[in-house]
């Protein structure tokens, strides 16, 4: 579904990305080629922007495509992926908890620095 033009750096990413287990998820969704190329310069297009994730998240993909109307100040468009339910437990959350923070005073030989 992706570009299937790929040079020597995009042939490097795919040997780590199938090394460690990874997943570009720019190729997992079948848009239009206009909502895939990352990058633009007079007639030439290229994908060269990837997101990457573990397999162990593919269901949790929902979609990665390009916006092309962001303007970022740079040749390259922006690119978005949206995820499932990974931070859906942070809506209800109430308060937020402080760090707690202890000493452990009775096993330090030098009693000296706990005055600092």
């Amino acid at each position: 579904m992706g570009d299937e033009r790929v040079n020597d750096a995009g042939k490097l990413i795919l040997a780590v990305c199938k090394e460690k287990g990874l997943l570009v998820t720019n190729t997992m969704f079948n848009h239009k080629k206009i909502h895939m190329y990352t990058r633009e310069r007079k007639n030439e297009r290229s994908m060269i922007d990837l997101f990457l994730v573990d397999d162990r998240l593919r269901k949790q993909v929902m979609d990665t495509r390009v916006f092309r109307g962001a303007d970022l100040g740079t040749d390259h468009y922006l690119m978005i992926t949206r995820f499932r339910g990974l931070f859906a437990g942070w809506r209800y959350r109430t308060a937020v908890t402080e760090p707690q923070s202890f000493y452990i005073t009775s096993k330090v030989i030098n009693r000296s620095v706990l005055k600092h």
